[in-house]
């Protein structure tokens, strides 16, 4: 049954509550849910029966609820001990749309953190010698955008139809695409490979990351991935994005909605490489700072042993 119905999400229910039922039984000592729907319905599964800390990892929205959907998350978010998201902005506006008493505590702010790709990962020697011409020739490559959660691909399409001498690779999804048609200077690629995708920021001479307002909470992903490859980051100027991109160091911040704003800027830094490649180099000293893999193990073995310290674990 789960695999012909596709809504709602037979599955994801199923492993919230045999999830619940682990938590409210003492088989746990801690539950750690990834994303915030299934943080909503583990908790509400669980009742005021759980027995172990709950930790709601990733947590992240698009879009608000509101309706239905926000009445339920309020009332599962109460009760849940610890909430990380990954910019300050998102703790204060989480807290206040789910009304999360004491907040500040119970509300963790880290980055968005991955594994170093430049050691993970095992390239064959003609991508190695391609992406070797690519670092250190500024002039390589397109502009990319990459991404599919809280994008404003209108305004960037629109953007590089007044810029038709620079080429850019476009990866999204179906629905980022409908109904906008992409100018001959930007090539579409869509269901295609996560290695393929990052190949693609590895190769270009910078990145693009149009959201769809000030408040769009997204993009982390592909920025913290660009910020290692040393891609300089061209996005719009979001709360949620203060601590990834800052102006003049690793990157450009440009009005929402803003296709002249966006335009200039993607063109400022073509035509200015150097500029680009110092942008890029600095972007990827931050990430080796602040978004190591490693530094969220370290985060949790201290969550952990606060848990232990309190009994709760």
């Amino acid at each position: 049954m789960e695999k012909r119905v596709r809504r709602p999400a037979l599955a994801r229910y199923r492993a919230c509550r045999e999830l619940a039922r682990g938590a409210t039984s003492g088989d746990f000592d801690l539950i750690v849910t990834h994303l915030p729907l299934v943080t909503c319905w583990t908790e509400l599964f669980c009742g005021h029966r759980r027995k172990c800390p709950h930790v709601a990892f990733a947590f992240n929205f698009t879009k608000l609820p509101t309706g239905t959907r926000l009445m339920l998350m309020r009332r599962a978010f109460k009760t849940v001990d610890r909430l990380i998201v990954f910019s300050r902005f998102e703790k204060t506006l989480y807290g206040d749309h789910f009304r999360i008493a004491d907040a500040e505590a119970r509300i963790d702010v880290i980055p968005w953190r991955i594994r170093d790709p430049r050691t993970s990962r095992l390239p064959s020697p003609a991508e190695s010698a391609s992406e070797s011409e690519s670092h250190s020739s500024p002039k390589s490559g397109a502009v990319c955008a990459v991404g599919s959660q809280g994008r404003d691909y209108a305004t960037l399409l629109e953007a590089m139809r007044r810029l038709p001498h620079i080429p850019l690779i476009l990866v999204a999804g179906a629905k980022n695409l409908r109904g906008l048609n992409p100018p001959a200077n930007v090539e579409a690629r869509q269901n295609i490979p996560l290695a393929e995708a990052e190949a693609i920021i590895r190769r270009s001479r910078f990145v693009v990351v149009p959201l769809q307002d000030a408040q769009t909470a997204c993009g982390h992903v592909t920025i913290v991935y660009s910020l290692f490859e040393e891609r300089a980051v061209v996005a719009t100027n979001s709360s949620a994005l203060a601590e990834y991109v800052i102006p003049g160091r690793n990157g450009i911040l440009v009005p929402p909605q803003d296709a002249g704003a966006l335009a200039r800027a993607i063109e400022s830094l073509w035509n200015n490489p150097t500029e680009a490649h110092r942008l890029g180099a600095a972007g990827r000293e931050l990430a080796l700072t602040q978004c190591l893999e490693s530094q969220t193990v370290d985060y949790f073995q201290r969550l952990v042993d606060q848990f232990s310290a309190t009994g709760k674990t």
